[in-house]
């Protein structure tokens, strides 16, 4: 298995020598994420929930540990999720590439739930968005997830609850195979115009 080299700087993974973009960097490149109104204290935040609750589903952490912190609530929300559902986290927080379409990104999390299915998450503490499910339609693109067909946003709020995202008004459930469409067509569309049009 190839080795991937994380640069958060620029945002770019490399395997073999190789340097591909991140899935957000496309989605941004490509229009789909508008970051104008981005708060630093709000990128901050999702930052700290995702090592918080990465560290604390390795095992190495308790949501506990973090009591009297701003992000606290978050962990409570995700600790939340976890009991009502019987997530089971079995992949955390994992660089995975995508060779044939050049692309690389960390998916959160791939696991059970409910009646032992397997799913993927990604762990939001922002509002819902359209480009969320063309983000787990690149993440379910990745050769270790082939097959996988339940994704799922799940939010996590200042209150210590959560909401499961599950479609979106304009495309419909993150199911739906027109996600993988058009993420495929995204990035096929992309690398034609780095190859071609020198952009």
């Amino acid at each position: 298995m190839a080795e991937i080299i994380f640069d958060p700087i620029s945002h770019t993974y490399t395997v073999d020598d190789q340097r591909l973009d991140s899935v957000t960097t496309i989605l941004k490149d490509e229009g789909f994420i508008d970051d104008r109104w981005y708060q630093k204290s709000g990128t901050d935040r999702g930052s700290a929930v995702h090592e918080a609750t990465a560290a604390i589903d390795r095992g190495d952490l308790a949501a506990a540990d973090f009591e009297g912190t701003a992000i606290y609530p978050y962990l409570e929300a995700w600790e939340l999720f976890k009991i009502d559902t019987g997530f089971i986290p079995e992949i955390i927080e994992q660089p995975m590439v995508n060779t044939s379409l050049m692309y690389a990104g960390t998916l959160d999390r791939f696991g059970t739930w409910n009646d032992d299915t397997k799913i993927i998450i990604d762990i939001k503490s922002g509002a819902h968005e359209l480009w969320h499910g063309l983000q787990l339609a690149a993440y379910s693109a990745f050769p270790e997830l082939k097959g996988v067909e339940n994704r799922r946003v799940v939010r996590l709020k200042k209150t210590g609850k959560y909401a499961v995202d599950y479609k979106d008004k304009a495309i419909g459930h993150f199911d739906n195979k027109a996600w993988d469409e058009v993420w495929r067509v995204l990035v096929l569309s992309r690398l034609y115009k780095k190859r071609y049009c020198k952009v």
